[in-house]
């Protein structure tokens, strides 16, 4: 879809139509006409967000061992952990950031092309190589 918006920009720029009618005709907002525009190609990959330093990315390494021992704990639990060693911010800080996924590790980002396949794909045509969790269950009887 980004590939196809990039073109049809691309397209307009090349026969000197300007950003605003350019993104006008296409139907698309001016910042995401300018978007495209500076891109010399099309990607597909997302890039995760850089995030500003926190008070909480000291403790990172604790909250990565408890919420592997405790996988799904609450935010609390982890608060009260890491204020045990020495944190000196509040509760919302901790949230914030367990929350986007911070603590997890440097995971890529889920596209929303990749999270379609994974959905979509016919079971029955995953390679054999991939765990048994993604392949179909048997299926129930019928009575």
């Amino acid at each position: 879809m980004w590939q196809e918006r990039w073109n049809k920009i691309h397209t307009l720029l090349g026969q000197g139509v300007g950003l605003l009618d350019g993104s006008r005709r296409l139907g698309l907002a001016l910042n995401t006409a300018e978007r495209g525009a500076r891109m010399p190609e099309p990607t597909g990959l997302r890039i995760a967000p850089a995030y500003r330093p926190t008070l909480v990315d000291a403790y990172r390494e604790h909250l990565r061992r408890r919420r592997a021992e405790v996988p799904g704990g609450p935010v609390l639990y982890f608060f009260h952990g890491i204020k045990s060693l020495g944190y000196t911010s509040s509760l919302n800080g901790s949230h914030k950031y367990l929350n986007q996924g911070r603590a997890d590790g440097d995971r890529p980002v889920t596209t929303p092309r990749r999270a379609v396949r994974l959905l979509l794909t016919d079971p029955d045509h995953l390679p054999r190589n991939r765990p048994s969790c993604w392949r179909r269950s048997p299926q129930p009887a019928r009575r």
